[in-house]
């Protein structure tokens, strides 16, 4: 392991709460020791109420200490505290954000959705620095997905499309049909949503074939269902490709099997069953709509990107 300090992500999400465990050194390596999380629906009933629930928040708080815990029990020196963008127009976010501060000291810092897709890609592109082809990013979350692309460690253009797992289950009269099988409904959102985006990509590229990565916690899921295995090594995960029809295949597997079925499956996490297919689905539907063949699969995303921006101010070895 790195001989360095020991920090850690703390990323507070409309779904879930992750943290992500790092040693680095003063010339910007890093190792990744560990990562944690669990589901807490933050933001479940948002979109009609616009206000955070009090028992989603009491929930998510709750985890959050369990989550600062381990922090501490791993001798974490800095936890960089960050909240997703999806609640700072609600009512009461002053009201989570005190509480977080009254209770474990942190007061997490709201991110933009620009910065959010900037961060993503950041992290995603990790060990693609010295990649010559044109990347494009693409994570798949709870509630949103993001797609940005650029050149190395460089952003040129981001997109985020408000179409997530949990947000489509979450608001079944808008999104209603849209959890069946290769629903056509889910194609032509998909469509719409990032057409604009596509042909500024495909100007941009002037014919050139870029390489797709896929982050986010989805990526690591789809990789534990295809290594059979609910706990994987990182190193064997990063870097691997995969095809489309590998992915079509995966999907259409687990739309088959009932929620039951689905959560026994190696490499799920039960909390997340229900959501996956669709998940897959809006993954599927986006990499083919952007003409892609193939993806590359990364465990690093927006937690990385937020550790290695921290680890790039000045300030922090002073």
């Amino acid at each position: 392991m790195i001989n360095g300090k020991i920090i850690a992500s703390l990323d507070i999400g409309l779904s879930a709460v992750m943290l992500l465990i790092v040693s680095c050194d003063k010339s910007g390596r890093f190792e990744i020791i560990n990562e944690f999380g669990g589901i807490s629906r933050l933001g479940y009933g948002i979109n009609k109420t616009n206000t955070l629930s009090k028992d989603r928040i009491d929930s998510t708080l709750q985890l959050c200490k369990e989550i600062v815990e381990i922090a501490s029990r791993e001798s974490v020196e800095k936890i960089i505290a960050t909240a997703t963008s999806g609640i700072k127009n609600t009512i009461n976010k002053t009201q989570f954000l005190v509480e977080c501060r009254s209770r474990f000291n942190i007061f997490p810092n709201i991110l933009t959705e620009q910065e959010e897709a900037r961060l993503i890609y950041k992290g995603a592109s990790t060990n693609f620095i010295d990649e010559v082809r044109p990347i494009v990013v693409i994570e798949v979350g709870g509630d949103t997905t993001y797609i940005a692309f650029g050149r190395k460690g460089s952003i040129i253009k981001s997109h985020i499309m408000e179409i997530g797992s949990f947000h489509i289950f979450d608001n079944p009269n808008k999104f209603k049909g849209l959890l069946s099988f290769l629903n056509p409904k889910l194609r032509a959102t998909v469509s719409e949503e990032i057409s604009d985006f596509r042909n500024e990509l495909f100007s941009w590229l002037e014919g050139s074939k870029p390489l797709f990565i896929c982050s986010g916690t989805l990526a690591s899921i789809f990789y534990g269902v295809l290594s059979g295995r609910s706990v994987h090594s990182r190193a064997n995960m990063e870097g691997k490709r995969c095809s489309l029809r590998t992915l079509m295949k995966v999907y259409a597997s687990l739309s088959k099997k009932n929620l039951e079925e689905r959560k026994k499956i190696p490499g799920i996490d039960p909390e997340r069953a229900h959501t996956l297919p669709t998940a897959l689905n809006i993954l599927y539907d986006t990499i083919k709509f952007l003409n892609a063949k193939e993806f590359i699969l990364t465990t690093n995303g927006l937690r990385t990107g937020i550790l290695k921006s921290y680890m790039e101010k000045s300030f922090f070895w002073n």
